[in-house]
């Protein structure tokens, strides 16, 4: 169980005042209420760590705004791989992130567990992605997500996916 440390601990943990203790523990607090809320909807593919937030914090040495935006960009880039505004801690990303991931399948299966999809339109999102640009079985799951009515959400996963997917 992890123990808060106190505001004088703090302060000598840190080496800062009083006042940036008291902003660092609002970020503290803001940022896991962040992870909290960005995690209650998402599979377990897709969720952060308490100790990914902590980590990040600690990576950017307790810079209160700084390390406001570096959680917002992270978070921002687990539910969006595809942001304008992507982190810098890639490497704390969840396994099978795009922006980590080692096959088309790990990416394929990622965008297939959008929680703001219903299952039917995940398992043609995963299998177009999963199947090879301009391959006929890509053509195909295209056509059915277009025969489904979702064909503008679905032609933007797949090429994010594929950017993705020639950037790497």
């Amino acid at each position: 169980m992890f123990n808060n440390p106190s505001n004088e601990e703090m302060q000598n943990i840190l080496g800062v005042s009083a006042d940036v203790v008291v902003g660092y523990q609002g970020l503290v607090a803001g940022a896991f209420e962040l992870y909290e809320t960005s995690n209650e909807n998402m599979p377990e593919a897709r969720q952060t760590s308490r100790e990914t937030i902590s980590e990040i914090i600690s990576r950017e040495g307790g810079d209160t705004p700084q390390a406001a935006k570096a959680i917002i960009d992270f978070v921002s880039t687990v539910e969006n791989p595809a942001t304008n505004t992507p982190t810098v801690h890639i490497d704390l990303l969840p396994s099978g992130h795009p922006l980590v991931a080692a096959s088309r399948a790990d990416v394929a299966n990622y965008y297939g567990s959008d929680p703001s999809l219903n299952s039917k339109v995940q398992g043609l999102i995963a299998c177009a992605i999963a199947a090879a640009p301009e391959s006929a079985t890509r053509k195909f799951f295209v056509e059915q997500l277009t025969a489904a009515g979702h064909e503008m959400d679905a032609l933007r996963l797949v090429e994010d996916a594929d950017r993705i997917l020639s950037q790497s």
